[in-house]
């Protein structure tokens, strides 16, 4: 199971850099279209969540 690190989720929230932004939605579509499942570790959950702020 692939997991997903802070930059990946902070690109794909935040589209702040097109081309980082692609790549995010790129390997998340390739994961969901292989039905396999994202793991989202807490601590990359509370990286998120501070640089949201």
């Amino acid at each position: 199971m692939p997991a997903l690190d802070t930059n990946v989720l902070v690109r794909y929230v935040v589209e702040d850099d097109a081309k980082q932004l692609a790549a995010a939605r790129r390997l998340i579509r390739r994961c969901i279209n292989e039905g396999r499942a994202l793991f989202v570790p807490v601590t990359v959950t509370l990286e998120l969540e501070w640089v949201l702020r």
